[in-house]
């Protein structure tokens, strides 16, 4: 699903998706001539949401701070109902059920890393603490190799869907080259 595209450094949304109620009011309610704003909050819902986005290796919170830094020019702005609604929308349209086993899986992950983070071996008397994260340690590769596996399903998922307009489908030479 390409709703939204990167085209010379700045996030355009497509006709398809400016038909879409909650993507058309955030379009909308911009009425400057450039739509600075509505472009803005269109890449805010991009970077926050999409399976291709660069922002997607932050959890949720570091997530919407480095897209709002990145992305928004207003210092105070925060996401408002309207913004929520097309997130939501954008989250919806996407979603394979791959796609939910990996954002779980990568939630996961993020707990996981936060484990690694905090735990204390410094009074562990009894090496029991120690040892199960030596064992732990040694099997995040296992987890991270299935993890960039079910990363390459879902990007063969989204590629095979791809459609052209008339209803076909995109020939493998015609596949965009990585």
């Amino acid at each position: 699903m390409n709703l939204f595209t990167i085209d010379h450094n700045r996030v355009t949304a497509s006709s398809e998706a400016l038909i879409i109620k909650e993507f058309k009011e955030l379009w909308n309610r911009d009425s400057s001539k450039h739509k600075n704003t509505a472009v803005e909050e269109l890449a805010y819902v991009y970077y926050m949401t999409d399976y291709r986005s660069l922002y997607r290796q932050y959890d949720l919170e570091a997530r919407e701070i480095k897209v709002t830094k990145d992305v928004i020019s207003g210092k105070r702005w925060v996401p408002d109902d309207k913004v929520r609604a097309a997130i939501e929308k954008y989250i919806e349209l996407q979603q394979t059920p791959s796609m939910g086993v990996l954002q779980d899986a990568r939630q996961a992950l993020y707990k996981i890393r936060e484990y690694f983070r905090t735990v204390s071996v410094t009074s562990d008397t009894s090496g029991k603490i120690t040892q199960t994260l030596i064992n732990n340690v040694a099997k995040l590769g296992d987890l991270i190799k299935g993890l960039k596996s079910l990363e390459e399903i879902v990007e063969k998922e989204i590629t095979e869907d791809k459609r052209i307009r008339g209803k076909g489908t995109l020939a493998l030479r015609e596949l965009p080259k990585r």
